[in-house]
């Protein structure tokens, strides 16, 4: 098997990176991500929800442009729920960013239980490549 490939359990789709593989196995739930480009700034941006979340609650890894947010929300000691809609446990969300994009273009803040992480929707990089590309044909 390749080092690219996943293993496959009952009810478990476990990626070699350890830090997904323990997420997984700590059956994770998905933070709902709202995405959006920006044509006039170039930039996408993502924003999660983590209400009531701290900083320092929040961990963020970078992968070969591919960037992961993971935590925990931590359950609140309520005696007797009468109906828990609340997602509780640890979660985990990644993105993709497009080829060209290095770690230093990534911006990340916390507002008010909100996560927003932007980047540019294409690497001046990967522009000027491009550009290069067509003035020489």
């Amino acid at each position: 098997m390749s080092q690219s490939a996943s293993r496959s359990a009952p009810g478990y789709t476990v990626d070699p990176n350890p830090i997904l593989s323990q997420l997984v196995l700590a059956k994770t739930f998905l933070t709902f991500m709202d995405v959006s480009e920006d044509r006039a700034t170039n930039t996408v941006s993502a924003i999660l929800e983590l209400p009531g979340l701290r900083k320092e609650d929040i961990h963020t890894t970078w992968d070969d442009g591919e960037i992961m947010v993971w935590g925990e929300t931590p359950d609140v000691e309520e005696a007797g729920y009468s109906v828990g809609e609340r997602n509780i446990g640890v979660f985990c969300r990644c993105l993709r960013t497009p080829p060209g994009t290095k770690r230093k273009d990534v911006n990340i803040s916390l507002k008010n239980g909100l996560l927003r992480l932007t980047f540019p929707a294409t690497p001046e990089t990967v522009l000027k490549k491009t550009t290069k590309n067509l003035v020489q044909h």
